[in-house]
């Protein structure tokens, strides 16, 4: 009679409160920084709550990608470029892309010497990041046949000051900043957005799998719902120091080193880059520039099948 009493309660708790009871674990793709903002606001200021679904953030290790997570049954949802997500579709790991956060495209490649064209950079010393999202720079190397000698590095651009690297690879919102904060002086004839030379390809999105996404579709309209509401409240300048507030106290969490004033215009960059030139936020794959990126990938390798734009993106509306 106990037994059955207090699962009557139970189910009256979670009725009342409009959580289904079922967690969902959503994993970004690295450590916590202001690319992830929009996760962390979800929150910590209840959009996933008002929504009515329990979610957990489950962060990578250094070595486990957030789709090796995926993969393992170690996440419900991941964050990944969608480079990386055609790269497994490809390989035969099914994903269902269900919010894309990232619209344009964020790699610029720095160089410490000014250049007048970017193949003056041809067989120089070029740095990539050893965690991966460099493919779209080494299919641009491949389409303009520059040769480039590529440096595997950390997130730290140190190797770029020292002098023993030609050029890099940063994000606009992250390495690119931490160059500027230690004071080396770039111009126009320094800085080559990866988007000036091949499609401008999307960046982040949240995948899951066809399994998953088939036996919680409510749930995971919900997570959406949750995000999207969450950047819009992040999009909204009064909010700005909050927001980022909110990512420091998850940094804190993890004892990593940072400092405000870089994390705010991570953020900033991040909003922008989800914007059209327009101002609009689409929040999706577009099918045209999708199409244009799986035909470079297989031109050059990256990977051997067609991708249907219908059979890997979902959009999802109620």
């Amino acid at each position: 009679m106990y037994k059955r009493l207090t699962f009557v309660i139970m189910l009256a708790v979670l009725f009342i409160s409009g959580v289904s009871g079922k967690t969902i674990r959503i994993t970004p793709q690295w450590y916590p920084q202001a690319q992830f903002a929009g996760l962390y606001i979800a929150e910590k200021k209840g959009f996933f709550k008002d929504m009515g679904v329990d979610v957990q953030i489950v962060h990578p290790s250094g070595t486990e990608s957030s789709l090796d997570m995926l993969r393992d049954g170690k996440t419900d949802i991941a964050m990944s470029q969608l480079i990386d997500a055609l790269t497994n579709y490809d390989s035969g790991f099914e994903l269902l892309n269900i919010l894309q956060t990232s619209e344009r495209n964020s790699v610029l490649i720095v160089t410490r010497e000014p250049l007048d064209s970017i193949q003056q950079l041809s067989g120089k010393r070029v740095g990539h990041w050893k965690s991966g999202f460099s493919e779209g720079a080494f299919i641009m190397n491949a389409e303009l046949g520059l040769n480039l000698r590529w440096i595997p590095y950390n997130s730290d651009v140190s190797i770029f000051l020292s002098g023993v690297l030609d050029a890099t690879l940063t994000m606009i919102y992250n390495e690119y900043d931490q160059i500027l904060m230690s004071g080396v002086e770039l111009t126009e004839k320094n800085v080559f957005p990866l988007s000036d030379y091949i499609v401008d390809a999307q960046e982040d999105g949240f995948y899951t799998t066809p399994e998953f996404y088939n036996n919680n579709i409510d749930d995971v309209w919900k997570c959406v719902t949750a995000i999207k509401e969450a950047w819009e409240w992040a999009r909204i300048k009064s909010h700005r120091k909050e927001a980022v507030e909110i990512v420091m106290s998850m940094l804190k969490d993890f004892n990593l080193r940072s400092n405000i004033t870089h994390q705010r215009y991570m953020l900033d960059k991040i909003l922008e880059n989800q914007e059209t030139k327009d101002g609009v936020v689409p929040y999706m794959v577009d099918p045209v520039r999708f199409n244009e990126l799986v035909s470079l990938m297989r031109r050059y390798g990256f990977i051997f099948n067609e991708v249907d734009y219908n059979d890997m993106v979902i959009t999802l509306e109620k």
